[in-house]
């Protein structure tokens, strides 16, 4: 079974709506969360969820399951305003910190890698020169995603 399966519903959905907030946080944090963020996340949430035999696997298959529309959803929860959106999205990730307690110590450290792999390239899907200084100064005061614990 699934080791973070059997955490409280509430748990379990922060846990598994984690990579949503991410790329909202770090895809909007510049003021605009554009088509190629959002799309490039997803792209990203089923390419983890079918890399095959990662320890992580399990969680990604649960966390893409309609990303798109559940992105759009959660979004639409947030204010317009960006810097009250940010703050309210750490504040809601850190609530991570407390989840983490009821899980296996190397679950929770491949995860933080890989959220903050997943806010890197979310930054790094929209501007830029191929590729290149993508990364906005908004988007770089929360892309190490600070308000998780190592």
């Amino acid at each position: 079974m699934k080791i973070f399966e059997k955490l409280p519903k509430e748990d379990l959905q922060l846990l598994l709506d984690a990579p949503i907030l991410v790329t909202i946080l770090i895809g909007g944090a510049d003021g605009n969360l554009d088509n190629d963020e959002k799309e490039w996340a997803g792209k990203l949430a089923n390419i983890r969820a079918n890399a095959d035999h990662t320890f992580l696997q399990d969680y990604y298959e649960m966390a893409s399951e309609n990303f798109d529309e559940r992105l759009e959803t959660i979004f639409a929860t947030f204010p317009k305003d960006t810097d009250e959106r940010c703050d309210m999205i750490s504040e809601i990730l850190s609530g991570l910190n407390d989840i983490y307690e009821n899980l296996d110590v190397n679950f929770v450290t491949e995860l933080n890698k890989s959220l903050r792999s997943f806010a890197h390239q979310v930054a790094e899907a929209s501007g830029g020169i191929l590729g290149f200084g993508a990364e906005s100064y908004q988007e770089h005061q929360w892309v190490e995603l600070g308000m998780i614990k190592e």
